[in-house]
């Protein structure tokens, strides 16, 4: 099967998932995952690693957020 091909079926899985009452968004995050790991969509792959709660990507966004908050204080004590 044409890797585009699995990709869109993968993402028709995704959105049945989230349609569903008993569907579960990590299951759906995690198949689009896979999707955009299939098409090579680096910027879909990184927004679900951090969905997911991947250290690599979340570690950084928390420390850049705590830099912006101590900076937003000190800018406000100016």
């Amino acid at each position: 099967m044409p890797h585009k091909k699995v990709a869109l079926q993968l993402i028709e899985e995704t959105l049945k998932e989230l349609e569903s009452q008993k569907g579960s968004l990590l299951s759906a995050i995690q198949k689009l995952q896979r999707a955009a790991d299939i098409i090579n969509d680096n910027d879909k792959k990184i927004w679900c690693a951090i969905q997911l709660g991947d250290e690599k990507y979340t570690r950084l966004l928390t420390e850049f957020l705590s830099f912006l908050q101590e900076n937003k204080s000190d800018k406000k004590s100016d």
